[in-house]
């Protein structure tokens, strides 16, 4: 008989749809949220991960479609401290070291950093512990960004994007042909 999992210990992780490790079951359950990118949920047991499968989601407790605001309850009170580090245009964001790609699906917190940016808000993600943000009318901004793209990308299982992705009607979109090759 398989234990229960634990729901409160449910988080998601992103990863690039064209780079999934292979540690990641082919059967796992996700979410493609953004160009490229795709949410698998995992729960956080003492003695290891256990990634959510259709098989396994039943010993959550949760419906399939539950799965998402369970897990970003969580990862809600996993970040309880953001750091914005950066004088500006562009800006790094500090959480936990492990979750900062994650705060691409809070919502809330991005409608209060694009009131602190120059036009639409962009971000890059290029790897999982990396998150830079500017706003589109910040030239050197966008200067700043493709170079922390190439000086920031994860290498192996962390990396995750070399786009550049705006926030648009409460979603993430590629920003204009402006991708970044590295």
């Amino acid at each position: 008989m398989m234990r229960k999992l634990d729901p409160a210990k449910l988080f998601p992780i992103i990863f690039s749809l064209e780079r999934v490790p292979s540690f990641v079951p082919e059967d796992a359950l996700c979410d493609t949220f953004a160009p490229g990118l795709t949410i698998v949920f995992a729960v956080e047991e003492d003695i290891g991960g256990v990634f959510v499968t259709e098989t396994n989601v039943k010993l959550l407790g949760l419906q399939r479609y539950e799965l998402l605001l369970t897990a970003l309850n969580n990862l809600r009170e996993r970040l309880s401290k953001v750091e914005r580090l950066g004088r500006g245009p562009t800006y790094l964001l500090k959480a936990n070291g492990r979750d900062e790609a994650c705060l691409l699906l809070l919502d809330q917190f991005w409608d209060g950093m694009a009131r602190e940016v120059e036009g639409e808000l962009l971000v890059a993600v290029p790897a999982q512990a990396c998150l830079v943000f500017t706003g589109s009318r910040a030239k050197s901004g966008m200067v700043m960004l493709k170079a922390a793209i190439k000086a920031l990308a994860g290498s192996g299982d962390s990396r995750l994007s070399d786009r550049i992705y705006v926030r648009r009607n409460g979603g993430w979109e590629e920003y204009g042909t402006d991708t970044v090759l590295l």
